[in-house]
């Protein structure tokens, strides 16, 4: 009895590799950028009180991308339609950064894995990476 017990047991099992991700809700892919004053150091939007009407993001194909300021901190969170693209930020009407970037494959063992950024490239200024945050020194 006890033998059979096992091997139910041991069949029932299943050795299913997917994750179900259907009861998750994830972060849209993004890419965050931090402007940061080089001269004070502080947030160049939070700093200068720069609103979102003010600001324009567009990428190659000189479309307008979908983006949020975060209040608390003064980030950009810029919605990321492709794997690899180039950004242009500008504040009324000026350009202020331009940035390139890829991203890795989507990690699939995570059900919100959307990659990292890798090979950024910022015009004109110095930059910093750390996963999917660019801080782009104005």
């Amino acid at each position: 009895m006890i033998y059979l017990t096992t091997i139910t047991l041991f069949l029932s099992c299943e050795s299913n590799n997917t994750i179900d991700c259907s009861a998750v809700s994830c972060l849209a892919a993004h890419v965050s950028v931090n402007l940061i004053n080089k001269t004070t150091n502080e947030n160049f939007v939070l700093e200068n009180n720069i609103t979102k009407e003010s600001i324009v993001i567009r990428n190659t194909e000189n479309n307008e991308l979908e983006f949020d300021i975060i209040e608390s901190n003064g980030l950009l969170y810029i919605l990321k339609k492709n794997v690899t693209d180039t950004y242009e930020i500008s504040l009324n009407s000026e350009v202020i950064s331009i940035f390139s970037f890829e991203t890795t494959p989507r990690d699939q063992t995570k059900c919100c894995g959307f990659g990292k950024l890798k090979n950024v490239s910022v015009e004109e200024h110095e930059f910093e990476v750390e996963d999917n945050l660019i801080t782009i020194y104005l």
